[in-house]
């Protein structure tokens, strides 16, 4: 039945319809009563990476967002194929001590979907990206947090779920700037310099 109804649908519409279906089907086990079912699964994982152990008042830091997505699943790139795709985006919370002067999103890799008559500009398994922070001069030296927030809609080969959201939390530490400063993960930066932007 499902086979003759999508036979007979002309693309593209078949790719939102399988994003209506899946939304459906997500917003029905969540309103399910409890212990019915766990609801949709967690298809994201993600955590804030920086590249030293502190910053100077009146410099800037580099920070990485180090994600993974599931197997079986893919998120929509930055930059998504079509308009109507929600893309994959990073949002923080205004904070007067630490701003976020650019974001880094990694280029999308063409993936061919059952849904889609052309390949669809996706993220999968693990990807990074990479933030450029600064912090103001005469700053207080001291512990800054910044709240955020990673947004997706995460597919399979059949259908989409509703679009979801994995909490991002950026700690930055600002140093007196006679204080040496030491590298930290040196492998994931190293990683970001070599991905390609988009």
């Amino acid at each position: 039945m499902f086979s003759f109804f999508t036979a007979i649908v002309p693309k593209p519409l078949k790719f939102v319809l399988a994003v209506a279906v899946g939304c459906l089907l997500c917003w029905l086990v969540s309103s399910a009563p409890r212990g019915f079912a766990q609801g949709p699964p967690r298809v994201v994982e993600a955590h804030v990476a920086l590249a030293s152990d502190g910053v100077h008042p009146g410099s800037s830091q580099k920070a990485a967002i180090v994600s993974s997505v599931s197997p079986g699943y893919h998120i929509n790139a930055h930059k998504p194929s079509f308009d109507y795709l929600i893309p994959t985006e990073v949002k923080f919370d205004n904070n007067h001590a630490v701003s976020i002067e650019k974001t880094r999103y990694p280029a999308g890799k063409p993936q061919k979907l059952s849904f889609s008559d052309d390949p669809l500009s996706v993220y999968q398994g693990r990807f990074l990206i990479g933030l450029d922070l600064k912090v103001p001069a005469g700053i207080t030296p001291g512990v800054y947090t910044i709240k955020g927030e990673l947004h997706y809609q995460a597919c399979n080969d059949r259908a989409c779920l509703a679009p979801s959201r994995v909490p991002l939390t950026l700690t930055v530490k600002v140093v007196p700037a006679t204080r040496p400063l030491k590298p930290e993960n040196s492998a994931i930066f190293h990683e970001l310099r070599t991905i390609q932007a988009d």
